[in-house]
């Protein structure tokens, strides 16, 4: 599964991936020297996706269960804490998501139907 990358506003680089051994947590890596550590009781089947408003970083990804329900969780701080696991009512995706900030306001999140139409 791909990683996700992005940049957070003092331009430290944020990397968040999916466990390669079978538990299938995310793992978020900051460049500016704090390491790996795991994102509290979040799983992905697929690789995530990432984006930063300011210093609030926000992770898309699809539950590891077979539901396939798409879910965030957002860091206020850059990524050094992280919150719940936040579902997004009624959705739910075949791959992984992709995650766009628009400002410092406004997300917009592009994913695959989980249904036979793969609508975007």
């Amino acid at each position: 599964m791909a990683p996700a990358l992005c940049s957070v506003l003092n331009a430290e680089t944020v990397l968040v991936y999916v466990a390669n051994n079978g538990s299938n947590d995310l793992f978020v890596w900051q460049g500016g020297g704090s390491g790996t550590a795991i994102i509290p009781k979040q799983s992905s089947k697929h690789g995530p996706a990432i984006c930063a408003t300011d210093e609030t970083l926000v992770v898309a990804y699809v539950a590891n269960e077979s539901s396939n329900a798409l879910f965030v969780t957002i860091s206020p701080d850059g990524g050094s804490t992280w919150g719940f696991g936040i579902p997004v009512t009624g959705q739910s995706s075949k791959l992984t998501p992709a995650l766009c900030a628009i400002g410092s306001t406004e997300l917009v999140m592009v994913f695959v139907a989980n249904d036979i139409s793969n609508a975007l």
